[in-house]
């Protein structure tokens, strides 16, 4: 019976219903209060249910039961995957590197923890862990997840991203997580119509899945999902294309149906920015913030922050893309943005947001733009050298370079001993306090002397 409540609970977790889950847990737990794997099981059901407080305290519960690597391994894995959720990757990152030094045959712990790597700056550790991952399991869900993951955040490879979700969609019982995989990677190349497609799909599985109601509400919040859904789709793609005035016609037309449709205004002021026409976009954005709810006007002050700063006012332009980047602290645009107008006016690096961020805006930029100095991106990139900000190939040449210099300063500190050692023993000789004795002979010990120290000189130039 107690074997089959423990499946049980695993059954509601595969399914992801993690409500039902969660009261199994406290079920078991009320005549076992100490059963280490149950509170794993309900510290994983809490992270899924992004009651996050309660995860962490009921996985260090957890641990104070387990006696297995393998269970404590997960444990730190469920501790891994909330701090990841919370965007403390290097959090994430300690944590996913306990759980593979206690289980490191099992290639998930590899996986997350290379996921973790390369969302806290450090790709090419990442890349080697992932290909490593790879190589023994390729088609692992955990191994396909952190593919995804990094190649939906730092991949230009369409067919590769496509590829990967596809293999993933062909292995896994969680389909609902393979749509909602499908639905960000078509949202990320601006296939907005099919993304809501997937979104649809995977809400059908699961309508009570908190992360697939968000999705669905910011579709709705783009006007996809209703009778705009086409104009929506229409007027994206134009932008993307940079044909701003035919985007601009079309924003006309939607609007002359539905005027206070809100979306489609922030549209209007993007097109009036780029053709220039910043009067008209200022005022448009107006009439936008109108009809728009607090949540969805992020956009809105990243265009008046850029009418601002093509005017020169940086300090107004600086106070708009932050309002932007705090309405949105997953849009690097916006914070780059924001450090660009930061840098023209000599203001230093703002502490409220973590260094990993700011490393993250350079790593983007140097993807991007390069080390072109001249470049917007590379504008910011030198902005942010000024904070000792480099890339993850420059900066483990410099940890070399400087175990390099660590380890020749140690070298000559230990000639220079030496050598005083000898010049010691050179004085007492010439001072005659060195007698000759039949254990040590003056003139052979003395040319044995000179040999070396000539060796040592050498070494020293």
């Amino acid at each position: 019976m107690y074997n089959n409540k423990h499946q049980l609970i695993w059954h509601y977790l595969d399914i992801c219903n993690y409500e039902k889950a969660v009261t199994e847990c406290h079920d078991v737990l009320r005549d076992n209060p100490h059963d280490g794997l149950v509170l794993l099981y309900l510290s994983s059901a809490y992270r899924c249910l992004c009651k996050y407080e309660s995860c962490i305290e009921t996985a260090f519960d957890a641990l104070k039961y387990l006696e297995s690597e393998p269970h404590r391994a997960y444990v730190y894995q469920e501790l891994g995957q909330e701090r990841y959720a919370n965007e403390d990757y290097a959090g994430a990152a300690e944590y996913h590197k306990k759980a593979v030094e206690l289980q490191p045959e099992d290639i998930s712990h590899l996986a997350y923890y290379a996921v973790s790597l390369a969302y806290s700056g450090q790709q090419d550790e990442a890349n080697q862990l992932l290909k490593r991952a790879e190589e023994v399991e390729p088609n692992n869900e955990s191994v396909l997840l952190a593919k995804i993951a990094i190649k939906y955040k730092y991949g230009k490879d369409r067919d590769t991203e496509e590829e990967t979700i596809s293999r993933y969609l062909l292995v896994t019982t969680q389909t609902l997580e393979a749509y909602y995989f499908f639905s960000m990677f078509h949202q990320k190349y601006g296939e907005y119509k099919t993304a809501f497609d997937y979104a649809v799909k995977a809400f059908l599985i699961d309508p009570n899945s908190i992360k697939i109601k968000d999705l669905l509400r910011n579709f709705e919040n783009v006007g996809y999902g209703g009778l705009l859904a086409g104009q929506h789709e229409l007027i994206d793609s134009l932008i993307a294309l940079k044909n701003f005035r035919k985007a601009r016609a079309v924003c006309l037309d939607a609007l002359a149906d539905h005027p206070d449709d809100g979306i489609i205004l922030t549209k209007l002021a993007a097109t009036y920015y780029e053709l220039g026409r910043y009067d008209e976009s200022v005022e448009t954005c107006l009439k936008a913030l109108k009809h728009l709810e607090p949540d969805n006007q992020a956009h809105i002050c990243y265009i008046l922050g850029c009418v601002r700063c093509v005017k020169g006012d940086f300090i107004q332009a600086a106070d708009y893309h932050k309002k932007a980047y705090d309405m949105a602290p997953t849009n690097l645009n916006y914070l780059t943005a924001y450090l660009h107008d930061l840098s023209y006016f000599n203001q230093t690096l703002p502490d409220h947001y973590k260094r990993e961020k700011y490393q993250e805006v350079y790593d983007y930029l140097i993807s991007e733009y390069g080390i072109d100095s001249h470049s917007y991106g590379g504008h910011v990139i030198n902005y942010l050298k000024k904070f000792g900000y480099t890339s993850q190939a420059e900066r483990v040449r410099i940890a070399e370079q400087n175990q390099k210099e660590e380890d020749r300063r140690i070298e000559l500190e230990l000639l220079d001993r030496e050598c005083q050692e000898y010049l010691e023993v050179a004085n007492q000789m010439k001072e005659n306090k060195i007698e000759d004795s039949p254990k040590m002979r003056l003139p052979m010990w003395f040319s044995k002397f000179y040999k070396s120290m000539t060796q040592k000189i050498r070494r020293i130039k």
